[in-house]
């Protein structure tokens, strides 16, 4: 057969070289690009962070690296409220630290989870560490140690000189600046997510949704839908934690062909159309997480059940 002929017939696929594992100091860039020499918009501040995760996770997968263990660290309160569900529906697990100190113990969670992954998952080759401070160096240090390769990304205002030189003197370890996979120069809060002057700081700051119905079911509304009724079905649950629903529709490659910034588009449409609700819980420990349900009044999901 002809290369020509090859490459029409056989498509080609990412091929998984490695496992890894990605934790995100998501504070730290939030709150980088918020009060640093960036000076963005609270919810524009949200956005480039969730923008720079979603090209960060593209380019793991790119480069081979089938990431296992995703989480991400803040203390959620002090941030936009729908910070932690974008990132579980994009399949990243938002693990709660505590800044009412002086100081976020976000890099002690981090790198006490790291170490348990160092310990516990031997099978994990690559480690990806969102977060440029120099109190990360003694886990990096851990993980070098234990020969794992290491992947240090973040915003160029951000990354200790300590830690670069930590690079530069090993081997296994590279760095992503976070200044190269984001346009920040340009990037401006988009008209509707800005807070209006009058809004108070303490008000909750939604994206406020189009009435229903203003959107058009499509099939990518309609595959969604689909795949919450069977989720629930199969398990008999009468609501959805997004978490595990959204690492199960990456197992099924449900939405294999769609980005982690249009799944979250399709999912925030599906709440404006009030055909989904999502509501934020707290477990008691300090851990947050949130829960879908569907609205069984609502057309579109009256179709999708009798089609199911």
């Amino acid at each position: 057969m002809t290369d020509e002929g090859r490459d029409a017939a056989e498509p080609v696929l990412a091929v998984v070289h490695r496992t890894g594992a990605l934790f995100i100091d998501f504070e730290n860039v939030f709150f980088a690009l918020l009060n640093g020499d960036y000076q963005l918009k609270r919810e524009a501040a949200l956005s480039a962070s969730m923008d720079g995760v979603a090209e960060l996770r593209k380019r793991l997968r790119d480069q081979g690296i089938g990431l296992v263990v995703e989480r991400s660290y803040a203390d959620w309160e002090q941030l936009p409220t729908t910070a932690q569900r974008q990132l579980q529906i994009a399949g990243v697990l938002p693990r709660f630290t505590d800044s009412r100190r002086d100081k976020s113990t976000a890099d002690i969670e981090l790198s006490l989870d790291i170490l348990q992954v160092v310990l516990t998952r031997p099978e994990l080759e690559h480690v990806t560490l969102v977060g440029g401070d120099r109190d990360y160096l003694p886990i990096l240090r851990r993980l070098k140690e234990s020969d794992r390769r290491i992947t240090v990304c973040s915003l160029r205002p951000c990354l200790s000189g300590d830690v670069r030189e930590f690079v530069s003197n090993s081997p296994k370890a590279s760095i992503i600046e976070l200044d190269d996979v984001l346009d920040l120069k340009g990037r401006a809060a988009p008209p509707n997510l800005e807070l209006s002057k009058s809004e108070s700081p303490s008000q909750p700051r939604h994206r406020i949704p189009s009435p229903a119905r203003q959107i058009e079911p499509n099939e990518w509304h309609e595959r969604y839908v689909a795949s919450m009724l069977r989720f629930m079905h199969e398990r008999k649950f009468r609501e959805v934690h997004l978490g595990p629903f959204i690492r199960w529709l990456q197992a099924e490659k449900v939405f294999e062909l769609v980005s982690g910034n249009e799944l979250r588009k399709i999912f925030d449409e599906l709440q404006a159309m009030g055909a989904v609700h999502v509501e934020e819980r707290d477990t008691g420990q300090g851990y947050a997480f949130s829960v879908a349900s569907v609205n069984w009044n609502d057309l579109l999901v009256q179709r999708m059940n009798e089609a199911d």
